[in-house]
């Protein structure tokens, strides 16, 4: 047994408040009561405890490794608001990062202890608020109660987005009224968010499960590794919008996390619309820091390089996570090199380019995520062998029905629409706007699909979020 889980039990009966379950919506829609009916100076203690009830939910040992590395955050930071010197900077980062690595290369000490949930998040959220503090982006705060809000704030604790100090400390402060608007729309993006991991995750890695576990190779397999490219964003855009719509019901605004990431016709667009949080995180606070474009080109695809790999080595301790964020920076480097001269081509000559840049990026993004999902590049070798022996797709083979295959291209068909009508606007503000016949029928269409096929297709473990184990 791993030593975290043996000495830090908590009663069985006591359900974990993870976000698929119905146990957290009572929860959020508590604490959103509960946040209305306190006074504003009172609303941070009210937070402060959701926030402690929401880690003991999953075990003892989560809430008090966090609070004491949130804690040891907290004297870190005290430190860099009376004295902002260079060093207490780097003592205050070099000591959250070195738990970070503990627990993230224990493996390679025959350790065995359980990562803490969301120790990658909250590291990352404590190393920009250093930096802001010694940059005099924000102030600060002396008062632990709003430290340890933010830092523990626990609808983006497990997958992000990650949320900067100001504008959480800013809203945190201020006295809130009631936002009918707000509530709704974040009450209707919590919904979303589960429709879209229940319903179209779900079903997806079912059948990506079924065409890998069949053998057949060929075209199964390739069908398996496209629809993992489908998974994982909407895995991850899922409890984004989850993250985002709880963070709303609560009178907080979070930075949006995905934006049609798929339809980008570069590896730079992807990451200007994949993991926005993470990508902006790195870029303010290790590209630009080490120098970004203002040393010359060498040391700027240097930089990338460095980048690139630094986010997959906070992914994962593999080689495999190494190798897909340095592909991936070798990628945007070759792109920058090879379509610089092409930069100047706009209008209709752009139109047309535009949807190959979107296939040959969709197909180098796809291909990358097998370094992401296996551990060894055997295992990638593995697959793609069994891609090349081009063998027919055979979706009877894999025990698909009539049904199953037309619910597939559903599936697909509403990802691709509604992706391209986010590029475009604000859907959850344009819904709002609809007459409420129409708003509560879309609804209750939500709520009926989601049963149906919520229940019916897929795997339903709570805890699947891909993110979760980063």
């Amino acid at each position: 047994m791993i030593i975290g889980d043996y000495f830090f039990q908590i009663p069985k009966e006591l359900p974990k408040l993870e976000m698929l379950s119905f146990y957290y919506l009572i929860f959020i829609f508590g604490i959103f009561l509960l946040s209305r009916v306190f006074k504003a100076r009172l609303r941070p203690f009210v937070l402060l405890a959701a926030n402690l009830a929401f880690l003991y939910s999953f075990s003892l040992y989560h809430l008090l490794l966090l609070c004491e590395l949130a804690l040891a955050g907290y004297l870190c930071s005290l430190l860099l608001i009376y004295k902002k010197k260079k060093p207490f900077l780097f003592l205050s980062v070099i000591v959250i990062l070195a738990v970070l690595c503990f627990f993230k290369f224990q493996g390679y000490f025959h350790i065995s202890i359980t990562i803490p949930l969301g120790l990658s998040y909250v590291t990352f959220k404590l190393i920009s608020y250093y930096a802001d503090v010694y940059s005099g982006k924000t102030q600060g705060t002396r008062n632990p109660v709003y430290f340890l809000d933010y830092v523990l704030f626990f609808p983006v604790i497990t997958a992000g987005p990650i949320n900067r100090f100001d504008p959480f400390y800013k809203t945190l402060k201020k006295p809130q009224s009631f936002d009918y608007r707000s509530a709704k729309n974040g009450g209707f993006q919590l919904m979303l968010g589960i429709f879209e991991k229940k319903v179209f995750c779900d079903y997806l890695s079912d059948v990506s499960s079924r065409a890998l576990a069949s053998g057949l190779g060929g075209m199964n397999t390739l069908l398996a590794v496209v629809l993992y490219s489908f998974i994982i964003y909407l895995d991850f855009d899922s409890i984004s919008n989850m993250a985002i719509g709880s963070a709303k019901l609560l009178g907080f605004e979070l930075p949006k996390n995905f934006n049609s990431p798929y339809l980008s016709a570069s590896i730079r667009e992807f990451w200007t619309k994949w993991h926005i949080s993470l990508s902006t995180w790195f870029r303010d606070y290790v590209y630009i820091p080490l120098g970004g474009n203002r040393k010359g080109k060498f040391r700027q695809y240097l930089f990338i390089i460095i980048v690139f790999v630094l986010s997959g080595i906070w992914h994962g301790s593999t080689i495999n996570f190494v190798l897909w964020g340095f592909l991936h920076g070798l990628l945007r480097i070759i792109e920058d090199l090879v379509f610089r001269p092409f930069s100047g081509i706009g209008g209709t000559g752009k139109k047309i380019i535009r949807p190959f840049g979107i296939a040959l990026n969709f197909f180098l993004v796809t291909f990358l995520w097998l370094f992401f999902r296996y551990q060894t590049i055997g295992e990638v070798l593995t697959i793609l062998k069994s891609i090349l022996t081009f063998k027919p797709l055979s979706l009877a083979e894999i025990g698909m029905t009539i049904n199953e295959r037309y619910w597939l291209v559903v599936i697909l068909f509403c990802v691709f629409v509604t992706d391209y009508l986010r590029s475009r606007f604000d859907m959850t503000e344009t819904y709002a706007k609809l007459p409420f016949p129409l708003r509560w029928l879309g609804y209750a269409l939500l709520i009926v699909v989601f049963l149906i096929f919520g229940v019916y297709g897929g795997s339903h473990a709570a805890s699947d979020f891909i993110y979760q184990f980063f």
